[in-house]
């Protein structure tokens, strides 16, 4: 169909992209680095794997806002609120509602484990309104104060939720609302200014405070803002107004946003931030504050379930709870889909050739009549067809052409399946391809082909189609460059094992040798082995050197770059001067050699020097040169290049 992504050339196009960038960025001055990192990059799956064919039917279905006002569960006064971007009728999703039911009428702590684009910003967002509501009508909302504290990992995510804000109170400006992070300017005017080059095409309304000296002095209803940024308005008593005295009174919600995110140290981090919070504002009396975490990966499942109410009750210090049998007692809301279509009396499976000419047949919108004949032709029963002809004559244009296809495919054996293949999980392309057409070389396109077809196929407008689906591609971030430095047990020519590998190892897998991470110039490819240069365990306090990434800190040593022995040491005098540096200061023994033991990994200074291990003569030693960082966290010059960055010119992978 015009317009429509191929999903192979769709992959292949993201993954040829992305790999030429990662080559253009990371060069290597070596030439046997520099191919042997081209040729791990194009590893099948490495860092780009798809497509990923998904079955995705629409989620069930609930109760609109003005049902639930009818039963008794929100206040009526949404009926004031609600707009085109909180709609009084629209019907919310199934898990929305069960959400702000149990939040709101239940006052559970709630976890909305479902996934991206689910709505879960209404399941968290109805309960804090309705709770302004109320207060709204008890004559306390005009007391400043926060009320809800939506809690972003990503400024991005906070910027988001503020233009959905500014759309759902734009007409109700009785509920304030603030975002305080590092973007937010200390006084009005600044704000002001910053507002409209940060939001050019959103509306400015006089309930939505900007500044931090206007939210000090009266703070918001609603309070946005990141963890690192709760941690310092707790800390400084300019900021006090947040959480003491009589504006500090009135906390009700604390929403985790991705929750997911805050696992291992970060998970401990936001644990006893919110612990500090609750002493602060509730003196950490329990159940006083509602708090709902969202993500869309959590769990795995029901079976999961009672894992993510233990992780939620540890993040917060509340309550959350699943009960198997007990509905009341489940504090976890995940999504319900529909099933997919239900499929007409099998009448067996076409030649394969079918799709790609029905496909073929669309463009540029074919005649049923002509549909019809491309259909019987390639083995479709007669009698399939024309009823499937009859009943799109009951419709025009594409509705009859999407009525025919529904007709005709709803019987079709190898769509019932794809459709049996894909209801539990989603199923990569190559994988589901030749199961459906076996033995066939094109078997991949006869599939899209299918895919394509019943994705439109449905009896009307409003209707479910045969495959309500979608494609997924994943890329994935280098985790860095690991190189084996052992010369005797690696040559350049062709055949021989590798020695780089962009998977993270400690030993290379053909000789033994400690394998170390590199980083490269962005500027000449030269290459540098990174780590952190620590005592070893046992006490002797030899020194060892260890990966650099992936160690949460500073505890595991001291940052150190060596430039490999056989690279040069040299200066860009324009680059220098333009610096501000006297030539004179630069010289080449800056690099100070160290000898590394490709054994144990311990490293000491001097050109052939005794490493004090226990691995041997037999165990090859290689010359390092330590780059002096003159105090800086990172390298901010080249020696190989004299290329100057202050925010380090030496790139990890």
């Amino acid at each position: 169909m015009t317009g429509q992504l191929h999903p192979l050339q769709t992959t292949a196009l993201i993954r040829d992209s992305y790999l030429r960038y990662l080559k253009t960025i990371y060069p290597f001055q070596e030439r046997d680095l520099r191919d042997q990192f081209w040729r791990a990059l194009e590893t099948p799956d490495l860092l780009v794997k798809g497509p990923l064919l998904e079955a995705s039917p629409p989620f069930k279905s609930g109760r609109s806002i003005r049902e639930l006002i009818e039963a008794g569960v929100l206040h009526p006064r949404f009926r004031a609120l609600c707009s085109d971007a909180l709609p009084l009728e629209r019907p919310l999703y199934l898990h929305q509602e069960q959400g702000v039911d149990k939040a709101v009428r239940g006052g559970r702590n709630v976890i909305i484990a479902t996934g991206t684009g689910s709505g879960k910003t209404e399941a968290f967002l109805i309960p804090v309104l309705d709770h302004l509501l109320r207060e709204g009508e008890a004559g306390t909302l005009d007391q400043p104060g926060v009320r809800a504290l939506l809690l972003y990992p990503m400024n991005a995510l906070a910027n988001d939720q503020l233009k959905r804000l500014r759309r759902v109170l734009g007409d109700f400006p009785t509920i304030t609302f603030g975002r305080y992070t590092g973007e937010t300017e200390e006084t009005e005017s600044r704000a002001e200014d910053r507002f409209r080059d940060q939001f050019p095409r959103e509306p400015r309304l006089d309930n939505e405070l900007i500044s931090r000296e206007r939210m000090r002095q009266t703070p918001p209803h609603i309070l946005l803002t990141n963890y690192a940024m709760l941690e310092y308005l707790l800390l400084r008593p300019q900021d006090c107004e947040f959480f003491d005295g009589e504006t500090g009174q009135h906390w009700r919600f604390i929403v985790l946003d991705e929750a997911h995110v805050y696992d291992g140290a970060s998970g401990i981090e936001i644990a006893m931030l919110l612990r500090r919070l609750k002493d602060r504002v509730v003196r950490s009396e329990p159940s006083r504050l509602c708090c709902i975490a969202t993500s869309a990966t959590l769990g795995r499942g029901q079976e999961d379930f009672p894992a993510v109410t233990a992780f939620a009750a540890a993040i917060f210090g509340e309550r959350f709870e699943w009960v198997d049998d007990d509905p009341q007692r489940q504090d976890v809301v995940a999504a319900t889909r529909l099933p997919m279509a239900a499929m007409g009396t099998p009448w067996g499976e076409s030649i394969p050739e079918l799709y790609a000419a029905l496909q073929q047949a669309l463009s540029p919108g074919g005649a049923i009549d002509t549909l019809a004949g491309v259909a019987v032709q390639h083995g479709a029963p007669a009698a399939i067809v024309e009823d499937a002809r009859q009943s799109a004559a009951q419709a025009q244009g594409q509705a009859a052409v999407n009525r025919f296809l529904y007709f005709l495919l709803r019987g079709d054996e190898r769509l019932r399946t794809l459709q049996d293949g894909l209801a539990d999980k989603p199923h990569f392309l190559r994988d589901l391809a030749p199961d459906l057409f076996p033995g066939r070389e094109d078997a991949d396109e006869r599939l899209i082909n299918l895919v394509n077809l019943a994705v439109r196929a449905r009896p009307d407008p409003d209707s479910l189609s045969l495959l309500p689906a979608r494609y997924h591609v994943f890329a994935r971030a280098l985790e860095g460059a690991f190189v084996c430095l052992n010369s005797d047990a690696h040559g350049s020519a062709k055949g021989d094992p590798a020695r780089l590998f962009l998977t993270r190892r400690e030993e290379c897998p053909h000789c033994g040798s400690q394998v170390v991470e590199l980083a490269t110039c962005v500027r000449c490819g030269a290459s540098y082995v990174v780590g952190r240069l620590a005592h070893s365990q046992d006490g002797d306090r030899r020194l060892h050197l260890h990966h650099l990434t992936g160690q949460p800190d500073d505890t595991y040593g001291e940052k150190a770059y060596f430039l490999l022995a056989d690279q040069t040491v040299g200066l860009d005098e324009d680059e220098a001067v333009a610096a501000g540096q006297d030539l004179e200061t630069i010289a080449e023994d800056e690099c100070e050699p160290y000898t590394f033991c490709l054994g144990c990994g311990a490293i000491v200074p001097g050109i052939g020097a005794d490493t004090k291990c226990d691995c041997g003569a037999s165990i090859p030693k290689v010359t390092l040169r330590q780059v002096d960082l003159q105090g800086k966290p990172e390298l901010r010059r080249c020696v190989s290049c004299g290329a100057r960055s202050n925010t380090g010119v030496i790139v990890c992978k």
